[in-house]
């Protein structure tokens, strides 16, 4: 396993996240997991948000 940032393969286990193994890469110190969770809705939820919105709906 590579780190995302430095590509360097020098990482170690830093605990677990949500459930999910955590990796610390050691010359750059920055903490990823190996498959991340996506952080933010879908482009069609977003859309629907907007036209509820502007027809005045509720969420």
């Amino acid at each position: 396993m590579n780190c995302p940032d430095c590509q360097s393969h020098k990482v170690v286990k830093n605990g677990h996240r949500q459930g999910k193994q955590s990796y610390l890469g050691r010359e750059c110190s920055l903490q990823f997991r190996e498959n991340p969770c996506p952080k933010s809705y879908s482009t069609e939820v977003k859309k629907l948000c907007v036209k509820m919105s502007l027809n005045g709906m509720g969420f």
